[in-house]
This record gives structure tokens, sequence and C-alpha cells, in this order.
């Protein structure tokens, strides 16, 4: 390391770049209203503009606390755009991807250079994930080709590959200049009528009916039909400036990246980027023979944890120390490293989420509020796509493809908590490389937050947990367990999991005998009126016919105008104007959401959230009944009619449970209390 001489001048060059794009003016007069207000001017929020633009929406003003664009974290990065991604994530970097070739064919300078990438795999578990992701991909219209050692040597001459397995090379995978891409779609947009007004501090938003009706600044007030909180690293602060308060559950982490001053020999012109996630690291070749590199390590660095200071910039330093493994393993991967000198090491904080995917949609406490923030270390890669869908989004009323991985309401009010934040920050970063084996790599931090009633027993018969909506749901029990002691997921393998004889145990329990399920982390709503004007609202939004007798059951699925599924729920009808939802556990906040959209105006039907007020078991088998026959009064005839339930005292419970016959299983019984 001390070979290595070191330049602290990393924000020269963004200086000179900057003065470049000085022709995308700023005001510091604020509009008394516009059609759609956006905050941020970095490359989020200047491609929703630009995209709105595109849609014909010209009444748009985009407002930053900076005197100028860009000034936020969004600029900073590694510049690249990696398309081996899920089918998902993978469709809105590809229209990133489309819309920079455009503006680069168009004539505007933004780096573009399509040099593909190699991802490589030390192990034969990466192997098949790349294979799996190349199946998925290659019916997108991906070219993505799964080569060994001596190919990858070919095409990347720099590649050191005596520990590798393989690799699969992606041509399509491109990069470009964060800083003129910023810079580009603010100008476009600013020429197709957006106003940009800087110096202009967010203080709060004002609602009118559960709607976005204003926007309070430092510079004065601003009525608006829309608002897009593109405010990175802010957007969390943004979102508790409102009543009611927005939950936007980010936290910014210290990330690094290292460029190295150029390297005076011959090397190829153009080669691909080296993406080794084994080893958690990217090296990218630039145009002068000079390198960057950077990484996501496995336990990252929160910061301004209490408030981002105004002057956070003079507040990072670059921690040598935290960066050395990463560094290490990029010397190692590229041997030719070890001649260059490096320039700088370039602290560059960013937003990450609980789960690792952007947050996006219409936000679920006021209506127009939209999101675009946590962009998890690279923001430039979903920019172009992210603007695209949100724009179409606020000007069509729905996204032009599914972004339900990456919606706003997906979370609860826990995961907007920022003890909770901080700690899971800490892991997230370095999952962004991880291999997430199905079912069997759950977080290990922020955990135990929310717990059926059942938790300790379960926890002592050796159940080991996973985690969903930040509840604890049991996977398989350990038939090895210490009591007293948590029992952990061993290592995730693609292979024959290492838990599978303990899961033969209990499917055979289940088919022969008797198990009970503990499914307590279901959503659960209660849906009433005081008369029955509840049954014709289901009924326009199931597809089910839900005017059954009280006392019976009804399974529907809830649909939207298109007739796509929007929510699969059971529906017990407690009384004539009551009834009883019970939904999958990651619908909590959506399917309220969408409900309350579709209420009646005069305000008769009301949905009242009680997830946490009840317990849900499954008790299935062959043994079932007579397990049940056992436990209940003696007056009670569990010779129900299919889709019916009863009130029953279970042990010394009083009659407050109810048991209903689950008809497709017909050994399945469910206890809700």
């Amino acid at each position: 390391m001390n070979s290595f001489r070191l330049l602290l001048s990393p924000l020269a060059s963004h200086a000179r770049l900057c003065r470049r794009f000085s022709q995308t003016q700023m005001t510091d007069i604020l509009p008394k209203e516009a059609r759609v207000v956006i905050c941020g001017s970095g490359i989020v929020g200047n491609s929703v503009a630009y995209h709105l633009v595109q849609k014909g929406w010209t009444d748009v003003v985009v407002i930053d606390q900076e005197d100028g664009i860009g000034k936020g974290t969004s600029i900073y990065g590694s510049g690249v755009l990696a398309l081996l991604k899920p089918v998902e994530e993978q469709q809105i970097i590809n229209k990133s991807i489309a819309l920079y070739k455009k503006l680069q064919a168009d004539g505007h300078e933004i780096g573009l250079q399509e040099c593909g990438s190699m991802y490589l795999a030390q192990n034969r578990e990466r192997m098949v994930l790349f294979r799996r992701r190349a199946a998925l991909n290659q019916p997108q219209g991906i070219d993505c080709k799964i080569i060994g050692p001596r190919e990858i040597a070919d095409i990347h001459p720099l590649v050191n590959t005596s520990d590798l397995q393989g690799g699969i090379y992606v041509a399509a995978d491109v990069v470009a200049h964060p800083v003129l891409l910023c810079h580009v779609l603010a100008e476009l947009a600013h020429s197709g009528g957006v106003r940009f007004v800087g110096n202009c501090q967010f203080l709060n938003l004002s609602t009118r009916q559960g709607r976005v009706s204003a926007v309070e600044t430092s510079l004065g007030t601003i009525k608006c039909e829309y608002f897009v909180n593109c405010a990175g690293m802010w957007s969390w602060e943004l979102g508790q400036k409102c009543n009611p308060k927005v939950r936007i559950p980010v936290h910014p982490a210290e990330h690094y990246y290292l460029l190295t001053e150029s390297l005076n020999k011959p090397l190829p012109g153009v080669l691909p980027t080296i993406r080794d996630y084994d080893s958690g690291i990217y090296i990218r070749k630039l145009e002068n023979n000079s390198f960057l590199m950077g990484g996501f390590e496995k336990v990252a660095k929160p910061v301004f944890t209490k408030g981002i200071p105004k002057n956070w910039k003079d507040c990072l330093s670059s921690d040598w120390d935290h960066f050395a493994p990463l560094l290490d393993r990029c010397l190692h991967r590229a041997p030719v490293l070890r001649e260059c000198e490096l320039k700088f090491l370039r602290n560059a904080p960013d937003n990450f989420t609980p789960d690792g995917k952007w947050i996006l949609g219409e936000a679920p406490e006021i209506d127009n509020y939209f999101v675009a923030a946590g962009m998890n270390g690279n923001s430039l890669q979903g920019a172009g796509g992210i603007g695209h869908s949100l724009a179409h989004w606020i000007t069509e009323g729905a996204a032009d493809i599914c972004l339900l991985d990456f919606d706003v309401r997906r979370f609860i009010d826990v995961h907007n908590n920022r003890r909770f934040l901080y700690e899971r920050v800490k892991e997230v970063v370095g999952r962004q490389y991880a291999i997430l084996f199905p079912f069997q790599t759950d977080y290990k931090s922020a955990r135990k937050i929310r717990c059926s009633p059942l938790y300790s027993t379960l926890r002592n018969k050796g159940a080991v947990f996973g985690n969903i909506m930040s509840f604890e749901r049991s996977l398989y029990f350990d038939l090895e367990h210490e009591v007293g002691k948590d029992s952990e997921m061993p290592p995730g393998t693609y292979w024959k999991p290492h838990f599978f004889e303990n899961l033969k145990e209990e499917y055979k329990n289940c088919r022969e005998g008797v198990g009970v399920i503990d499914m307590s982390s279901f959503s659960k709503f209660q849906i009433t009126s005081p008369k029955e004007e509840v049954v014709a609202f289901l009924q326009k939004l199931c597809a089910n016919d839900i005017d059954i007798p009280v006392g019976h059951v009804s399974p529907s699925g809830m649909h939207n105008e298109q007739g796509g599924y929007e929510n699969d729920c059971m529906l017990i009808r407690e009384q004539p104007n009551c009834y009883f939802m019970v939904a999958p556990t990651k619908q909590q906040t959506r399917i309220a959401e969408w409900m309350d959209r579709h209420l009646p105006q005069n305000g008769y039907v009301q949905i009242n959230d009680v997830t946490s007020m009840y317990t849900v078991l499954l008790i299935i088998g062959p043994k079932s009944r007579e397990v049940l026959s056992q436990l209940v009064d003696d007056d009670v005839d569990l010779k129900m009619l299919p889709f019916t339930y009863q009130m029953v005292s279970l042990g010394h419970s009083p009659k407050t449970i109810k048991v209903f016959d689950y008809f497709p299983y017909r050994n399945c019984w469910i206890l809700l209390r």
C-alpha cells in the first residue's frame, strides 16, 4: 500500500464537467404553481422530468437545495450498467440502456461505451446461479454466454483465472458517465419547458382530502397536483415532513470506489468490466489506461443516522483500512493493477433499502405522492428505466410494466424505523453480490421484531426461522437442536439442502398423522359497514360470490379493471355487515391501500388492519379431526360443511376461536383467534 501515490483531488473533474453544461440554468425564483413538482436534480429526478416532457407534461418544476444540477450523490459511482439481473430488474436496466444509446446517437456525449461485462465464478454454486440467470434472460433477448477459464483469458487477458471455475460473458452491458448523463437529461428537460429552481430547500408538503396540494419551501409555497420524491439520501427526511408521514425506508451507507493513474504500457483498447461477485468487487478499464475499481463489502458502514448535515461532504473520510480487503482482491484478480499509481479513493455514500431493491411508485399514505428512491449504490443503472416507468405511472395512472418487487407499498412502519434501518443497511450492501439461495438466505440483522405468541414454544422445539415482513416464521425444525439455543439455517446450496431429512419427517407426519403450522404472519382485516354496503363493495372487487350466509367462508381473488390479480384472500362473513379477510403476509400495506382507493365516497365502508390482534394456526393431516375433537367442547360437532366455521372453546380458552374446515384440502383446519 505504501508504494502507491495518493492524490486528494477527487472533485476537480466533476467541477470541470459541470462548467461544460452551464447552459442548464437554475433560477432562485419559485413559481406559484405547477402540475408536477420534483424534489432532487440528480440523475433519477432529471430522468423523471425528461420523460414527463416526452409524455407531453411540460408544467414541471424541479427543486433542489443546492445551487446547481446534480450536486448530490447520484452522479458518483462506477458508471456501469449490468443486465445479468432478475428479469424484473433487468427490464428497467434494459430501458435505461436503450435511452442512453438514443441520447448518444442523437449527438449528446454521455461517455457511452458498449464494452460488455465478464462475470466470474469461483465455485459451482455461482456457476449454477449464472446458468439460471442466463436461462431467464436469454428469452428476454439478452445474449449471455457461459464460458470457461480459458475463454475468460482470451476475452480479458488481464484477468487472473487460476481460481476460477468459469463465468458468463454479457456483450450488451455498457458504461456511461454519470455527470454527463445527469446534465444532458436536465438540458433536454429544460428545453422542453421544465423549470429548475436551486437553493430551494423542501420544508413541508401540504395535502387536501388526502391528496398532494402544495409544497412549502425556503423560497415560498408552490401549489401542485403531483409531487415526486427523488431526493436520494434525503428522501427519508422528506417523507417525515408531511401529514400523514410517508414511509420511505432508506438509509445511507459509505460506498467506496478507487481510481488509478494511467498505466504507461500498451493495453487492449476496450475490455469488458470485470465482475467478481464472489470477491465482492468490480474492475473497469477506462479509456486512458487508468482503472476504476470498487465493490460491496459484507459489513458496510452506515452514515448520517441522526440526519444529514449541510456540509455532509466535509464529514466523509477515505477509510483505507475499510477498503483494503476489496483492494487486495482487486489486485489478485487483475495483477496488472499492482503497476498502477492510485489517484484517489472516493467515499461516495448512497442510499440502500431494507431488501436491496429500488423503492418506486405512489405512496399509500398520500395520493399523487410518488417516490423514486433507494438506488442501492448505482443510480445510473436504473435511472433511465425508472424515469420512463414513473412518468408513465403519473400520466397514465399505472406503470407500463410490473413493478411489484419495487413497490413502495411493500413496507410497514417497522421498516421505516431508523434503528431498524441502521442495523439492516450493514448487511444489505454486501448482499448486492451474494448468492440468494431460495428459502435459505434470510437476513440476520434486525430480527425478532414481530413474533407470534408461539415463538418461544417453537424456538424451544428447534424451529429455524425465516423472516417475511419482519415477521419470524418457522421454516423447519432442527432435530439436533440444543435447548435454549437458537437454531440457525446452515449455509445455502442449490443442491440437496442440509435440512432435507428434517423436512422429510415433517412432511411424513402431515401426510400420515397431524401437523400444526403457525401462520400468524398472514395479513388480517375487518371490513364493516352500518348496514350491508360492505357486500356491494366486496362484490365489486372479488371474483367469487361473497354474498354468502353468516358463518360461511369464501376464498376469492381480487382483480383490477384489466382483470389482473391484486389479491388472493379468504373472506369470512361474521355478521351481515362484517367480513373478516385473511390475505398473504406481504400484502398488508399494498392491499389495504388498493381497497382504500376503491371505497365508496359516502364513507360507509370501513377497513381496519387487525393483523397483530389475531393468531392463525393450520392443523393438517388425516388425524387432525381426532386431535381437535379432544381439545374442543364436547358439544361441538366438527363435521361441519365445507367453507363454514364455528366459534369454539379450545382448552381453557372461551368461545373466541373460529374453527373452519378448509375444503380444498379436507384434512386442513384453520384456527383463528
